[in-house]
């Protein structure tokens, strides 16, 4: 595997997403919801309970639910057609003759899409903080930082790497976007998005204890804490990997049938 070919990749895909209309209506969507969020409880600020500091982090917690949400579910489906696009387009025939290896060809894809995602998120959520500056006077800097390196990263690294790997084999976009509507919207009904008692429970791509540890701040229920948040974290990240090698395998069998 090489670095600069990595680092190459990631910037093609960069460019790419951005250039591109899912990801930018995906971001402004979280903007614009968490911009209206935040006019909603300053013009109720009269009705609230608690002081500003309290406000603050309701505010913060009713806006992690929208972007959990979104990342949770909408962001892998938009991601899904990242490999299979280069299939339609016949680019993917184009980057195999290159020497350029497999696990190298879907690094450089993952890498492409954290950054591309997190830019765009950490943007946000710099114009938010500013926004809450200026209507509601506080920001739970802490809670805001905890939210944004480890709950938001944490579903981009994951979901939306899944997103990209699982429709690895699908020849078109159409039929990506497809499955992935399936794995990430039918799958956690099915394996039950609150069922704690469920082996699966922190496998669930619905990834509850870390939408419901922050949406309750600053006191979560009982039965989420942060250890359970770590669980999902490394439940997921164990999930790319299993997925990332079934991928692998899956491209270097079919330059062997080819």
């Amino acid at each position: 595997m090489k670095l600069y070919q990595v680092r190459a990749m990631a910037l093609n895909e960069f460019r790419m997403h951005w250039r591109g209309r899912g990801l930018v209506v995906l971001v402004l969507a979280i903007l614009v919801l968490n911009i209206f969020g935040t006019l909603l409880y300053q013009s109720n600020a009269d009705l609230m309970p608690g002081d500003t500091v309290s406000i603050s982090t309701q505010v913060l917690a009713l806006s992690w639910i929208t972007i959990s949400v979104t990342l949770i579910f909408i962001l892998p489906v938009i991601l899904s057609d990242t490999i299979p696009k280069d299939t339609q387009m016949g680019t993917g025939e184009l980057l195999h003759a290159l020497p350029l290896s497999n696990s190298t060809y879907l690094l450089g894809k993952l890498v492409g899409v954290w950054v591309s995602t997190l830019v765009g998120l950490f943007v946000v959520m710099g114009i938010t903080a500013v926004l809450w500056l200026v209507l509601i006077q506080q920001v739970n800097w802490r809670l805001l930082l905890e939210i944004c390196l480890l709950g938001m990263t944490a579903l981009v690294l994951i979901n939306g790497s899944l997103g990209v790997l699982v429709t690895v084999s699908q020849p078109t976009r159409r039929r990506a976007v497809l499955l992935a509507i399936g794995l990430f919207f039918a799958l956690p009904i099915v394996l039950g998005i609150g069922n704690s008692v469920s082996v699966f429970y922190y496998f669930n791509p619905a990834r509850l204890p870390i939408i419901m540890y922050y949406s309750y701040s600053p006191a979560p229920q009982p039965q989420y804490t942060f250890n359970g948040v770590l669980l999902s974290i490394g439940s997921g990240v164990l999930e790319v990997i299993v997925v990332w090698l079934g991928a692998w395998w899956y491209l270097r069998n079919r330059e062997e049938r080819a």
